[in-house]
């Protein structure tokens, strides 16, 4: 029997505490942190001029996936100390299961209304964007395949000339995370060092994402590391670790680098990123994050859970959502705009409706627990 088999699930966060919280009302939050997203893609795409230009150079959306990248730190600690330190292979699955229906749902629906818009002519998915009749190469099956294996962390731009997900970077960047807490775990499973020493193993990350940051490889996104750190060592932290909270303060500077070189963001000519309304609103929502960390909320569990289960679909289909508004339309209107994402969260909702039940209790045949019994305590 491997080492860290033959003891609890406790010993991953060495000479800690548990000390677990029933509910952390985090639903609400991540439905916050998507509709962010959503708000800056539609203001820039579909808003009508004058809000598209008030809103020019202010990216709400940006900040709000490198806060995304932190919850997920902190909720995969939760995950494995709770459940996975003994099943590696669960846990990958779980993730794959979480992630895999919806994207690849998503870039279908995608493909099919980028096709069907382009073969009438009309196909617009961006301000002011023009298709050539050479897109239609976009639709060659090379390129269809790599588009929906996009959620895999490799090169997909060698085979795909055109993304149509266009936010399918982030999700790559969470699968490489769970490749990687998926690594520790196989080494956990048969080392007993790296069972004790996990929070060494990204503090070891952390280390590259300053290399990241000072050497300039920030565009190669390593310097993203630094946010699944920080989320990570926070939950260690509150769980009674004492170098957790220091290892969750040293990853602040990084973080810090990291989004001065802003890699996440889209530079345009002629257009000058608001740096202290975007770091302000990150360090805002990143503190609102810690302070959901340390809340237990009972009474209004239900209602933050159904907002949070449609945060991950709402993410994925307002693309195709906004695309069938922009096309559809003439100019930028305030009622196509409004339309536009009202329907990405009747999408996001009905799609959650339809896989999310299904997926969920092969999700908790591979926990071995329901979650939400998970929750109750």
């Amino acid at each position: 029997m491997p080492p860290a088999l033959e003891k609890p699930a406790t010993e991953a966060f060495a000479n800690t505490r548990v000390r677990l919280l029933a509910y952390r009302p985090f639903g609400a939050f991540r439905l916050l942190l998507a509709s962010l997203v959503v708000f800056q893609h539609f203001t820039a795409n579909a808003a009508p001029d004058p809000l598209h230009d008030l809103a020019l150079g202010l990216s709400p959306g940006s900040s709000a996936v490198l806060v995304f990248f932190a919850l997920s730190g902190f909720v995969i600690a939760e995950a494995v100390q709770r459940f996975y330190l003994q099943k590696p292979l669960a846990f990958i699955g779980n993730r794959l299961l979480r992630i895999v229906p919806h994207f690849i749902l998503a870039v279908i629906l995608s493909i099919a209304v980028h096709y069907a818009f382009f073969s009438f002519g009309i196909l617009r998915d961006a301000r002011d964007q023009v298709f050539e009749p050479g897109f239609s190469a976009a639709f060659s099956p090379a390129a269809l395949t790599a588009n929906l294996a996009a959620f895999l962390p490799i090169p997909i731009r060698r085979w795909a000339p055109f993304d149509f997900l266009s936010i399918a970077w982030a999700v790559r960047i969470e699968m490489a995370f769970y490749l990687a807490v998926f690594g520790a775990l196989l080494a956990a499973a048969w080392s007993r060092f790296f069972a004790r020493n996990l929070l060494a193993l990204m503090a070891a990350c952390a280390t590259l994402a300053y290399a990241a940051a000072l050497f300039g490889l920030a565009p190669v996104k390593l310097g993203l590391v630094a946010y699944f750190a920080f989320g990570y060592a926070l939950y260690a932290a509150l769980s009674g670790g004492q170098a957790a909270r220091w290892f969750a303060l040293a990853c602040i500077p990084a973080m810090q680098m990291n989004f001065l070189q802003h890699p996440i963001y889209l530079e345009l000519p002629g257009i000058d990123l608001n740096h202290t309304f975007d770091g302000l609103l990150t360090a805002g929502l990143l503190a609102a994050m810690v302070m959901l960390a340390r809340t237990n909320l009972s009474r209004l569990r239900r209602l933050d859970q159904a907002l949070g289960e449609i945060t991950f679909p709402l993410y994925l289909y307002h693309i195709p959502a906004m695309i069938v508004v922009l096309s559809l339309t003439e100019g930028y209107s305030m009622p196509a705009y409004l339309s536009g994402i009202g329907l990405s969260f009747v999408v996001a909702y009905a799609m959650s409706r339809l896989i999310d039940p299904q997926v969920g209790r092969l999700r908790d045949r591979l926990r071995g627990r329901s979650l939400a019994a998970t929750l109750q305590g």
